[in-house]
């Protein structure tokens, strides 16, 4: 996937494509189901660099929302390679430096469950901070990690990696998902998505 966008004469509209016609949800799929986690890592971090350097050619809107995506990205790939201490300091990194948000519940109403993450409140909503979607996870990979810090086992927490798949299941895997793929590609275009915006189907 990185060598197919290097390749991309407008990484910015590559970009648009993957983003914004629903095709993203596919390419984490792709990585978590075959378990090519390094691989899913390695696009993260290109991505991530790529709209930095290309800040100025997009809205904020559509660079929050990407890098947004992309932090979930990078978190879940860096807590499926077992790599918690790098998923911790990178959760808590991303809270403190991204501060991007979201209207989360009604002022008045109980804040328990996402007080920590608020951010600001008008007088309708509170905001929450957008890693409040991972905190979940994140208190879970804080649990596993301090229980390997402090000589516990877990073998059994560990996440399992690509070399326990045959080569036949990551096919069986990638052919699932690109019937997906490919049913959401004729959605789009029978909605009437231009035509150029479907090349990144030889892509992923």
């Amino acid at each position: 996937m990185v060598d197919y966008l290097k390749k991309q004469d407008d990484i910015v509209h590559a970009l648009r494509t993957v983003f914004v016609h629903n095709i993203w949800d596919f390419i984490p799929m792709t990585y978590q189901k075959t378990r090519d986690f390094e691989g899913g890592l390695a696009l993260a971090e290109y991505l991530t660099n790529e709209i930095t350097l290309q800040r100025k050619r997009i809205s904020k809107e559509e660079f929050e929302r990407w890098d947004s995506e992309l932090v979930y990205f990078k978190l879940n790939m860096l807590e499926s390679l077992n790599r918690w201490k790098d998923y911790i300091e990178y959760f808590e990194l991303c809270r403190h430096q991204k501060n991007y948000n979201t209207p989360y519940g009604s002022v008045g109403e109980p804040t328990d469950e996402y007080h920590d993450y608020i951010t600001h409140s008008d007088k309708e909503f509170h905001y929450v901070h957008f890693l409040f979607q991972q905190s979940g996870q994140y208190e879970s990979v804080k649990k596993k990690f301090d229980k390997w810090r402090s000589g516990k086992k877990v073998g059994n927490l560990m996440r399992h990696q690509q070399d326990r798949l045959s080569d036949e299941e990551i096919q069986q895997k990638l052919q699932f998902i690109t019937g997906l793929l490919d049913n959401e590609l004729a959605r789009l275009k029978r909605y009437g998505v231009p035509q150029n915006h479907m090349k990144m189907k030889s892509g992923n």
